[in-house]
């Protein structure tokens, strides 16, 4: 709806004039009558107001892509680490919950490597659409989450894909758009230099564990066509 839109890039507008840290993050400052003594921030986090901004995508005068995410990837990189930690976290738990519960239906990527710009325009959700660049700016190109926490995050899709011994088929449906981008973050070093060098010992246990859990737990499901015949 137009109206949205509007909504939309009045925020935009909002952060270009007050600053990302006031109006997503939530930061504040309280002074004391002397100028010099500041006696405390407080936060009060607005990821679903991120969340909003990123599935609406484009608006007149801007994008997720080319106005949004640079300025939460800046945020992320010179603000404290524990608030901008809390906040990437929580705006991503807020996308894979929109995706998960979703009916929309996306083709796979079949490619390894994590999607181009493109490929992300091309997807229909606006949850996972949102998701995808946004664990792309954090793992990939920007290089804000690192080696242990794409771990840790594969992890958590294990954890989101099974319901005790039932398969979670729309996390499974998402799965490769997700993990093409941990598992490149994973083969990646510290430094973009080295990139193409091997897991280390023990993420690429990791990884390997969890994979081999999936390609088991794959042999015991229905054939895809029983599944979507299913629900």
């Amino acid at each position: 709806a137009p109206e949205h839109y509007q909504f939309v890039d009045f925020i935009a507008k909002l952060i270009s004039k007050l600053g990302f840290d006031r109006v997503i993050a939530g930061s504040a400052q309280e002074t004391s009558s002397s100028s010099l003594e500041v006696q405390e921030t407080y936060s009060f986090s607005r990821s679903w107001l991120a969340a909003e901004v990123l599935c609406s995508w484009k608006w007149p005068g801007g994008s997720a892509l080319s106005s949004f995410l640079p300025l939460l990837s800046e945020f992320a990189k010179d603000e404290n680490s524990y608030q901008a930690e809390n906040l990437l976290n929580s705006i991503v738990n807020t996308l894979l919950d929109g995706v998960l519960v979703n009916d929309n239906e996306e083709p796979s990527f079949l490619n390894v490597w994590p999607a181009s710009d493109g490929e992300i325009e091309s997807i229909q959700d606006p949850f996972l659409r949102a998701l995808v660049s946004l664990l792309l700016t954090l793992f990939i190109k920007d290089n804000i989450w690192m080696n242990d926490k794409a771990a840790v995050f594969l992890k958590f899709l294990n954890d989101k894909l099974f319901f005790g011994t039932t398969v979670n088929s729309r996390c499974l449906r998402i799965l490769p758009f997700l993990t093409s981008i941990i598992i490149r973050r994973l083969r990646r070093g510290f430094t973009e230099s080295d990139e193409d060098a091997p897991l280390e010992f023990s993420k690429e246990n990791q990884v390997h564990n969890i994979i081999q859990g999936w390609l088991q737990r794959t042999l015991s499901l229905p054939p895809l066509t029983v599944l979507q015949t299913d629900q």
